[in-house]
């Protein structure tokens, strides 16, 4: 396995990720400034209308769990789902990918009220190359449809993805 050392140069100064959100773009375009995994975890990433409002209004999220989802190029994948109270759509869910030695950039949002989501996330292949991941989303209620994404993350980290309903 070959294992990065170094920062990865990045030449793009926009990051493109899909954001699942009731309301607003299904993706959205981040500035490329990745943070620690403790910076991260202390405010809601900007860049959504919605996480906007949020952050206007000076919500921060309460609580959050990390789970580490996989390894690619020597580098942590992690889920991430925080509570953000007195916000409408309390739950903010990223898939984060460590784009430079301990700094992390989203590869994946979506902001949901609790209870109304089901989120699945799977790997589907990893090599030296590219990592791809599969995200399913299912509305709970009476309609439970839902959009996938097929995230990838290549040599360079930088995501892409492809959205089907």
């Amino acid at each position: 396995m070959l294992v990065a050392s170094s920062p990865v140069c990045l030449p793009a100064e926009e990051w493109q990720i899909p954001w699942e959100a009731a309301k607003g773009d299904r993706k959205v375009v981040l500035p490329y400034r990745p943070v620690s995994l403790d910076r991260f975890l202390l405010e809601i990433p900007a860049g959504h209308e919605e996480a906007d409002q949020d952050r206007k209004e000076g919500l921060k999220p309460a609580s959050a769990k990390v789970r580490l989802l996989t390894t690619f190029r020597g580098r942590n994948v992690f889920e991430v789902t925080m509570e953000v109270k007195d916000s409408y759509y309390d739950r903010y869910h990223f898939i984060i990918a460590e784009v430079e030695e301990g700094r992390y950039m989203p590869i994946f949002g979506c902001q949901y009220a609790e209870g109304s989501l089901s989120l699945d996330e799977s790997i589907v292949s990893s090599t030296d190359e590219k990592l791809e991941l599969l995200v399913k989303s299912r509305v709970n209620g009476t309609d439970p449809g839902g959009p996938t994404y097929h995230l990838s993350l290549g040599k360079d980290f930088k995501p892409s993805f492809t959205e089907t309903d």
